[in-house]
C-alpha cells in the first residue's frame, strides 16, 4: 500500500478554490502545437489571447468548484480516424484519436496537477503506469 493516505492539509489543498496562478501554471505547461479542437481553436489561440480569456476560464473553474458548471457543454469530443498506412482498406489500419475542447483540456490539466500532489500518498508504489517518476 501507499503511504498513510491523504492528510487533512492535503484534503484542504485539493478542495480549496482555484487561483489564477494555479490556472496560469497549468496552461504554461501545456503543449502548443496540437491539433485544433472541435471548437476550432488550438491552445496557441488561448495563449495568444490569454489576457482576454483567463478570467472567464477561472470563473469556469470556480463554478466547477461550487458544483455549478454544466460539464455537458464542455465534456464532448470528436472522434477522428488517422490512417496508419497509405491506402487503408480496413478499420484496423486507422488510429483513432479523440479531439476535446481546449477549455476542457485546461480544466483537466489544473485538476491533474492538483491531484498529482497527493497521488503518491494514496497509490501503491507497485503502480507505475501514469505516475511520473515511477518506472517498472
Amino acid at each position: 500500500m501507499a503511504g498513510g493516505g491523504v492528510s487533512d492539509e492535503d484534503n484542504r489543498e485539493i478542495c480549496k478554490a482555484f487561483s489564477l496562478r494555479e490556472l496560469e501554471d497549468a496552461v504554461r505547461e501545456m503543449k502548443n502545437n496540437t491539433a485544433s479542437r472541435p471548437d476550432g481553436f488550438s491552445l496557441t489561440v488561448f495563449k495568444e489571447f490569454w489576457d482576454f480569456v483567463k478570467m472567464d476560464i477561472l470563473e469556469m473553474l470556480n463554478k466547477l468548484h461550487m458544483g455549478e458548471l454544466d460539464l455537458a457543454t464542455l465534456n464532448y469530443g470528436v472522434l477522428a480516424l488517422i490512417p496508419k498506412i497509405k491506402g487503408v482498406v480496413k478499420i484496423k489500419q486507422y488510429q483513432p484519436i479523440c479531439l476535446l475542447n481546449v477549455v476542457y483540456k485546461i480544466i483537466t490539466k489544473v485538476l491533474t496537477r492538483r491531484l498529482m500532489n497527493v497521488a503518491s500518498k494514496i497509490i501503491s508504489e507497485s503502480q507505475t503506469t501514469f505516475i511520473p517518476g515511477r518506472h517498472s
